[in-house]
């Protein structure tokens, strides 16, 4: 599978030299998520080490991603540290293309591609939200403020927080929820306010649902 891959983001890249687009085109390739981690035939396909679980859940191995950009003009290699979400990359193109756009949710990386500040120097938060059950996880939201980050999860029998400090705890294995509920009743007025801006969905506990028991 990775030589596939490898293959064919090869094939684009050398139909883009080929055709002398590459002087006008950004080139990001990016996953939607981060590895599974479920089994197959008994066993487990994948580890997403030091990073906690994976695809279908908020955890780092779930949501933090590759991404690699190539943009015209741009010829020194940069890393960046810095958060940023798949919402991000749209402003980013109308920005690179000297487009106008209207307020989005993300944000313009062309700063960082320059290695200028970011978001005018500002810090900002992120919002994460997957209301849904997926291979028998629980729906959840989270939020990430600088390096903490606060998970809620929606369970029948009410919300149910955690809250880690990635800066300690990449693989978010120490739940400070109950030692920071300051910080937690914060994180969660604006993580929730944030969804209601966005019109998020919210999952309900089906009122004609019958238990077997």
């Amino acid at each position: 599978m990775v030589k596939s891959l490898d293959d064919g983001v090869g094939r684009v890249l050398e139909w883009l030299n080929q055709s002398g687009k590459d002087k006008n085109t950004v080139v990001i390739f990016v996953s939607d998520n981060g590895g599974y981690t479920g089994k197959w035939e008994g066993e487990t396909v994948n580890n997403n080490a030091p990073l906690r679980a994976g695809k279908g859940t908020l955890y780092e191995g779930g949501i933090r991603i590759p991404w690699f950009m190539h943009v015209p003009g741009i010829k020194d290699a940069n890393k960046v540290d810095v958060p940023v979400t798949t919402t991000d990359i749209l402003p980013t193109l109308l920005d690179l293309a000297g487009l106008d756009h209207p307020t989005f949710d993300g944000a313009s990386l062309k700063p960082l591609l320059h290695k200028k500040n970011f978001n005018n120097g500002k810090s900002r938060s992120l919002v994460f939200h997957y209301p849904h059950y997926y291979s028998g996880t629980t729906p959840v939201s989270a939020l990430r403020k600088g390096d903490l980050k606060l998970l809620q999860y929606y369970t029948p029998e009410g919300l149910r927080f955690e809250l880690y400090d990635l800066s300690e705890d990449l693989g978010e294995s120490n739940n400070l929820a109950k030692d920071r509920t300051a910080i937690v009743n914060e994180m969660r007025a604006e993580l929730n306010t944030s969804l209601w801006e966005m019109g998020a969905n919210f999952p309900r506990i089906n009122p004609d649902f019958v238990s077997k028991n």
